[in-house]
């Protein structure tokens, strides 16, 4: 690059290295992009017609939102600098990490292709990820100590040989299954597994635990039968792989199986003629047989119904780049866990293999309610969430082991505390399991480190620390509830994503793999016994423009529900928006919850008034011109008038209260024009008002008003009615009477 006069740096260069690797057909976990082909890396850079590169934009930014959690909360000073974080520019980067999601969500990439050549480039784009097509099983024992016909020496022993045809087909994934030739055409990935009973394993009788182990190593063959006699012999084979670990499951992988054999898939499997302990090593003791399963995996590429493109066909211009966009969408059924891919961009010479992984996120948005993970039966990705591995290694390392990672999305800020059971099939697994928080700190784990870690910085109780014959990954197992589950109990310090690390440290071995259940529930936990007090004094009628303040008292309360006649409503500012409910009485029922779950329920009588009181003035007429005296006579239509003082007349010379008739001696004024203003209030706080002008023009002569009273004239009116309806009923019973003589007499 630099003798072509390019820039570069760190991240140019790994994602030439990422674009222009060789596939090796294995799971993004396993191979990233591939094996580093520096030729081709070097062709990109000379600009050869048939090289491309592929980035996107969005991994950097989506590993840096993780991060940023915890690096904020490191004290910056520690290192001498002022304020440690990561940059905030665009890092190009070929691998795309999508997130950590939630099940409907989705993260997008633009991913840019450079044709550095003089000639367009036609690309392929494919969303890819490994497919289950077939799989066989072996069951049988292994024999000790076989000889070779070839070389036929003491102590030289071989493997158990069988050939791949041999073994059953498990279901009917493939149905062309060749009986002749094991291994299917469109095969792109070989994946065999041998596995042990752990008590083939280990001794467990043994009073020292791990004191007598037996292993057998897994090979694999292309046997070619030379002097057709159909038996296999040591100058007749040639390895193609080989698998092994101090465990119960010994795994091979084989990309391009069909392009690996010439001839006859054979399996070879070598019982180590000794046994072993952890502690010393060799024990010098014969090995003995052991019982065994073999199975046969095959994978092939398949569409990834997870990944939506905006082209999956481009043409890049000479010299130049483009751009295509990528979406995940998390289907809804996805359970938490890590799940893994390919976008594949293919041209007429090279592919260029973008390794994808994306973490998915169970949502607890409710406390006490049962969160669970547990196992899908029809998962046939390498990477089942709902499974463990049997990848453990009894002398290897502190790391051996398969890991798991599942991820909860705490959105509840009452939740303060939670409860994880884990569990699995066999009594022989162990599981160890870590708590981290969005900061990144472990604050839990059923395998503390007690004591041993204080003073020896011993990592955890279950591990069996070094000896002279261990490189340090032996484990004891260590459970706190049962043989086939543990539970932790863990502090939620705030919101955010909280992951759980599951690690088998020791596997039981019956299968490949084994399914394990995880159950969760997240709670508040408080010293705190007593339940919300709720206090309100209303008016006796309110409108909207009276505040309501109800008093919660509650140190830990989560929510305050407010219902009107059952209907829930919102409840802002204290105030109801009542300008939009009809006058009348109702029933306020407040609900309060406090985080520990308390409930209180408390019912108030609330009675509606936005109606203005109405005035029905009689007297004054507005503009009218008096003498000597101005009757003032009015009524108020209101059913809830204020019992005093909700009336007032403002006069020219001051004010009166309560009084709707009244005689208003004009005779000491001045001629001209004035004003009375009369207001109505009832006790919702609605007011009427009414201002009037009148004249005062003392050379007319103007009667002096009467002014009745209108208690006493109602009076009158109901006695004269009364009259005239008794003299009505009179009349009629003198004619009803008449009418009866009459008959009579014609009788």
């Amino acid at each position: 690059m630099n003798e072509n006069f390019q820039n570069h740096d760190p991240l140019r260069i790994k994602n030439i290295l990422m674009s222009t690797a060789t596939d090796l057909y294995n799971d993004p976990f396993t191979q990233g992009s591939g094996l580093v082909n520096v030729y081709d890396a070097v062709q990109f850079v000379n600009g050869e017609d048939y090289q491309f590169i592929v980035y996107n934009d969005a991994s950097y930014a989506n590993i840096k939102k993780i991060l940023d959690v915890p690096i904020n909360s490191i004290n910056s000073t520690l290192f001498g600098i002022d304020k440690f974080e990561l940059v905030r520019k665009d890092q190009p980067n070929t691998s795309w990490f999508a997130g950590r999601l939630l099940p409907g969500e989705r993260s997008t990439a633009v991913f840019t292709i450079e044709n550095p050549s003089d000639n367009p480039l036609d690309i392929t784009i494919k969303p890819q990820t490994l497919k289950l097509i077939k799989q066989t099983e072996f069951n049988e024992t292994t024999a000790v100590r076989l000889q070779d016909s070839v070389i036929n020496k003491s102590g030289i022993y071989i493997p158990n040989y069988y050939r791949l045809v041999d073994a059953k087909e498990h279901n009917d994934l493939y149905s062309y299954f060749d009986q002749t030739y094991p291994i299917p055409d469109d095969a792109s990935l070989m994946i065999l597994n041998l596995n042990f009973p752990f008590d083939e394993f280990m001794n467990k009788t043994e009073e020292v635990y791990a004191n007598d182990m037996k292993i057998s190593s897994l090979y694999l063959y292309d046997w070619v039968d030379k002097n057709n006699d159909t038996k296999i012999a040591s100058d007749e084979i040639s390895m193609v792989n080989r698998g092994g670990s101090w465990g119960t499951v010994q795994e091979a992988r084989v990309s391009e199986p069909n392009l690996k054999f010439q001839s006859t898939p054979v399996v070879g499997i070598y019982p180590v003629p000794t046994k072993y302990s952890y502690w010393l090593g060799d024990i010098q003791k014969n090995s003995t047989s052991m019982d065994f399963t073999l199975t046969s995996n095959y994978y092939k590429k398949d569409k990834w119904d997870v990944i939506w493109l905006d082209n999956e066909n481009i043409q890049i211009p000479p010299k130049n780049s483009t751009d295509v966009t990528a979406t995940i969408v998390v289907p809804l059924d996805f359970q938490s866990g890590v799940y893994q891919g390919f976008l594949s961009f293919e041209g007429d010479k090279h592919t260029a293999n973008v390794p994808i992984s994306f973490g998915v996120k169970k949502l607890v948005d409710t406390k006490d309610r049962t969160v669970l993970i547990t196992t899908s039966e029809d998962e046939d990705i390498l990477y089942r969430n709902g499974f463990v591995k049997g990848s453990f290694d009894m002398i290897n390392r502190y790391m051996s082991g398969d890991w798991r990672q599942y991820y909860f999305e705490i959105a509840d800020e009452s939740i303060n505390a939670g409860a994880i059971d884990i569990s699995w099939e066999n009594d022989d697994t162990n599981i160890s399991a870590f708590v981290f928080d969005p900061q990144g700190r472990i604050i839990q784990t059923n395998v503390p480190s007690g004591v041993f870690g204080h003073f020896m910085n011993w990592p955890t109780n279950d591990w069996l620390g070094t000896t002279p014959f261990s490189e340090g990954g032996g484990f004891f197992p260590v459970k706190n509830k049962d043989e086939t589950s543990s539970v932790l109990f863990t502090p939620i310090n705030q919101t955010g994503t909280y992951t759980l690390l599951v690690h088998s440290t020791l596997f039981g071995g019956d299968s490949p793999t084994e399914p394990i259940a995880i159950a969760a529930k997240f709670t508040t936990i408080l010293h705190d016994d007593k339940a919300p007090i709720i206090s309100l004094t209303l008016p006796e009628v309110v409108n909207n423009h009276i505040a309501i303040m109800p008093q919660i008292i509650d140190d830990n309360l989560d929510q305050v529900k407010y219902f009107l006649n059952n209907t829930e409503f919102n409840f802002t500012s204290n105030f109801i928006e009542s300008q939009s409910i009809k006058d009348g009485s109702y029933e306020l029922k407040i609900s309060a919850t406090d985080i520990v779950g308390f409930n209180v329920t408390k019912s108030f009588t609330l009675n509606i008034d936005n109606t203005n009181p109405t005035l029905v003035i009689d007297s004054p007429l507005d503009d009218m011109t008096v003498s000597e005296t101005l009757l003032i006579d009015f009524e108020v239509i209101d059913d809830n008038l204020l019992d005093s003082g909700g009336i007032k007349i403002i006069l020219p010379n001051g004010e009166l209260r309560d009084q709707t008739q009244l005689k208003f001696d004009t005779s000491q004024f001045e001629e001209g024009n004035y004003k009375i203003q009369i207001f109505a209030e009832d006790k919702a706080g609605n007011i009427a008002n009414k201002k009037i002008s009148f004249n005062v023009d003392h050379s007319i002569t103007s009667p002096t008003p009467i002014l009745e009273d209108k208690q006493e004239s109602d009076q009158n009116y109901i006695l004269i009615l009364g009259v005239a309806i008794g003299l009505a009923i009179g009349i009629l019973t003198v004619l009803f009477a008449t009418k009866k003589i009459k008959i009579s007499v014609s009788k």
